[in-house]
C-alpha cells in the first residue's frame, strides 16, 4: 500500500502542476481513510478498552505508533519523559492523548490540569474518552484544556467511526 509520495521524485514543470499533484495525493489519502500520523498516547486502566482501541485504529486505517499507560501516574511519567519513558525513540512524545477520567492513583482531571503547567505540551491535542456522559465531567474536561470529549462507544463499528472522526479532526 502507498504510504508517501515525495514531490521531489515526480518531475513537475510549473507550481501549478505541483499544486494539482498535491490535491491528487490528498484527495487519495482521504478516499482510503488512510491517516499517517505521529503517535497516540492512550491512558486508560481497562485492558479491555485498550484492546478494542487498538484495534479500533487498526480497522480505521491510521497508520501511528500507538502506546498505552495503565493510569494517570503513568501518563504524567510517560508525557514528561520520567523513568523508563525517557528514551523517546521508544516512547515518542504523542500527537495525541486519548485520555479516561476514571484511573486510579491520578484522574484524568488531574493529568490534564498536570498538561496545562507543561509549555512543551502545549501542542499535545486531549480527546477525554470516558464512560462519563455527565454535563459536570465535560465541562471540567474542556475548562482544563481538553479539545474534544467523547464517550466510549460499547460497540466496535462505533469505535472505529469514532477514532476516524478523532484521527480526522485531530490528527491531519
Amino acid at each position: 500500500m502507498l504510504r508517501e509520495i515525495s514531490l521531489t521524485s515526480v518531475p513537475v514543470n510549473s507550481q501549478l502542476e505541483k499544486h494539482r499533484l498535491k490535491v491528487i495525493i490528498a484527495v487519495f489519502a482521504m478516499a482510503n481513510h488512510n491517516f499517517v500520523t505521529g503517535a497516540v498516547l492512550l491512558a486508560d486502566d481497562d485492558s479491555n478498552d485498550i484492546f478494542f482501541l487498538r484495534r479500533a485504529f487498526e480497522k480505521a486505517g491510521v497508520s501511528s505508533a500507538i502506546m498505552d499507560v495503565p493510569d494517570g501516574e503513568k501518563a504524567i511519567e510517560y508525557l514528561g519523559g520520567a523513568n523508563c519513558y525517557s528514551d523517546r525513540t521508544r516512547y515518542p512524545l504523542p500527537s495525541l492523548l486519548l485520555l479516561d477520567l476514571k484511573m486510579p492513583k491520578v484522574n484524568g482531571f488531574e493529568v490534564l490540569e498536570w498538561i496545562r503547567t507543561q509549555r512543551e505540551l502545549h501542542d499535545l491535542k486531549v480527546v477525554v474518552l470516558s464512560s462519563s456522559g455527565l454535563p459536570a465531567d465535560m465541562q471540567k474536561a474542556r475548562a482544563l484544556g481538553a479539545h474534544d470529549y467523547r464517550v466510549k462507544p460499547s460497540d466496535l463499528d462505533d469505535m472505529v467511526n469514532m477514532i476516524k472522526e478523532v484521527a480526522g479532526r485531530w490528527l491531519s
